[in-house]
């Protein structure tokens, strides 16, 4: 049995890394080394903690991005659709429907006030 290649398919990987996730790794190093050496206004120490466990935030998105299936763009694309449709769920009990109304039979000519008079049964048998 010959089984295809299935890995020529896949993206490019770099240790186990695609492209996007190794521009992340970066940036979180540059803002890393940025944070230390120029912007922190803290000590040595605390600035070598907030740069480490702070702006190395993106390069471990990307680590766990990379062992497992989840996709960052799709899940925010797809929440900010959710948020501009008109007709989203909004939870709890809403509004109470009114169902259907139902509206009184028109008035017949009687109730109206006619202009047509009434026999009067009892001058009928009088003449």
């Amino acid at each position: 049995m010959n089984i295809p290649y299935r890995h020529l398919e896949d993206k490019l990987r770099i240790w186990n890394l695609t492209i996007a996730q190794w521009a992340l790794v970066l940036l979180g190093a540059g803002g890393a080394f940025a944070w230390g050496f120029y912007i922190s206004p803290f000590s040595w120490s605390v600035s070598l903690f907030t740069a480490v466990y702070v702006a190395g935030l993106p390069g471990l998105g990307a680590l766990i991005a990379g062992v497992s299936e989840f996709d960052a763009w799709l899940f925010f694309r797809s929440a900010w659709k959710w948020w501009r449709t008109p007709g989203r769920y909004r939870p709890g009990p809403g509004p109470r429907p009114d169902g259907y109304v139902i509206t009184p039979p028109p008035p017949t000519a009687r109730e109206r006030g006619s202009t047509v008079k009434p026999i009067d049964v009892e001058a009928l048998w009088e003449s």
